[in-house]
């Protein structure tokens, strides 16, 4: 997956960055076994990813960038 897949039209270095953190924060949950905080990170992160695909997605069928 590219860059600008992963950040579907987001800034790919700050969106990377944002993406890092949020695995950090999901896979720190798991280690401390920690389901609730885990399985909350991971919904946060697929909504975030979503909305910037869809967003990017409504973007490219407008024509715009």
């Amino acid at each position: 997956m590219g860059t600008e897949e992963a950040g579907a039209g987001a800034s790919a270095p700050d969106d990377l960055e944002q993406v890092l953190t949020e695995h950090a924060g999901s896979l720190d949950a798991v280690r401390h076994r920690d389901a609730s905080a885990a399985r909350d990170r991971m919904i946060a992160h697929q909504s975030r990813t979503r909305d910037l695909r869809l967003g990017a997605l409504a973007r490219s069928a407008r024509g715009t960038s």
